[in-house]
C-alpha cells in the first residue's frame, strides 16, 4: 500500500529530481560503478541525489489552495487514504499536479 501511495509523487519528486541532476550535468558515466552485471551509484552523487530529493521534499506548491510542502502533502494523502478505507471517507482522489 505504501508503495501505491508513492507511486502518486514518484514523477514529481524522484523522475524529476533525476532528470534534473542528468541535464545539469552534475553527474557523469564516472560516478556509477559497474560491478558482475550491477550498475552502484558512488557516494559523491548519491549524496547529491539524497539532498536534491530532500530539497524538493520540503520545497512548497499550491495544493488545495495552500502552499504546502510535498513532506505535508504525502502525509495529508496518507491520511486521506486511511480514511477512505475505513469508510470515513467515501472519496479517494489522487495527487496529481496540475499545470
Amino acid at each position: 500500500m505504501v508503495f501505491d501511495l508513492i507511486e502518486e509523487f514518484r514523477q514529481q519528486i524522484v523522475d524529476k529530481t533525476v532528470l534534473a541532476i542528468v541535464n545539469k550535468n552534475q553527474v557523469d558515466v564516472d560516478d556509477f560503478e559497474f560491478d558482475e552485471g550491477q550498475i552502484r551509484i558512488q557516494d559523491k552523487a548519491r549524496k547529491l541525489l539524497i539532498a536534491k530529493i530532500m530539497d524538493k521534499l520540503n520545497s512548497k506548491i499550491n495544493f488545495n489552495d495552500k502552499k504546502m510542502s510535498y513532506e505535508d502533502i504525502i502525509l495529508y494523502q496518507g491520511r486521506l487514504l486511511g480514511k477512505y478505507l475505513t469508510g470515513e471517507e467515501k472519496n479517494y482522489v489522487g495527487f496529481s499536479r496540475r499545470w
